[in-house]
């Protein structure tokens, strides 16, 4: 539609933008503050937006396209608000955003049977990682540099291969990036850091 909204405008009345994704809200009273401070509530909103681009099930979406697109991704913004705010004079709005997707390779997962989880293949023939670089050209462009990758692979069987190359990747780009925009790589296993910890069965 956007050919028929840019050429005509008198229908972008009948145009209505839809948004995929979700809004959180709570309030949170701070009341016991050191010294004199007054109590003060903050609202903490939570707003996640899913990209329309590359888009699909769990294990039918996975990698990303020519154009840079990750499978299934979600920009999540986090606010936090204080009270004061409402006054419109005074108070102070914080933003944290973070994008989660798939990982920025030529990758699949194939369905089969009632395998739990399929094992990884790799497709497609990107040695120069062409698509790679245009997904972070894109968050560069949308978020400034540097660009924080943190992989939350796991480091075992099928998912290790996966986050080997992915490191790999990062490390080929950086060598070609200046200082001070190089992409930030950090590999966190989730399991293996909260293994053996009381609350690890509740955390998961």
């Amino acid at each position: 539609l956007a050919p028929m909204r840019d050429r005509e405008r008198s229908m972008r009345r009948w145009m209505l933008p839809l948004l995929c994704g979700g809004v959180g809200h709570r309030c949170v009273p701070v009341r016991d503050w050191p010294g004199d401070m007054p109590a003060v509530d903050y609202n903490i909103l939570l707003i996640a937006r899913r990209s329309r681009f590359f888009a699909g099930t769990r294990f039918r979406k996975r990698g990303l396209n020519g154009r840079g697109d990750v499978a299934n991704e979600v920009e999540l913004e986090q606010l936090v608000v204080d009270g004061a705010t409402r006054l419109a004079r005074s108070g102070c709005v914080t933003s944290f955003v973070q994008v989660r997707g798939s990982v920025p390779l030529f990758w699949a997962q194939e369905l089969k049977g009632i395998i739990p989880k399929p094992p990884v293949q790799f497709h497609g023939s990107d040695a120069d990682h062409t698509a790679t670089k245009l997904h972070f050209a894109n968050l560069m462009k949308r978020y400034g540099a540097p660009v924080m990758c943190i992989c939350l692979n796991k480091r075992v069987k099928h998912e290790k291969a996966l986050a080997e190359r992915y490191e790999t990747a990062v490390s080929a780009l950086n060598s070609e990036m200046p200082e001070g925009v190089r992409l930030l790589y950090l590999a966190f296993d989730v399991k293996e850091k909260w293994k053996g910890r009381p609350n690890y069965q509740a955390s998961t």
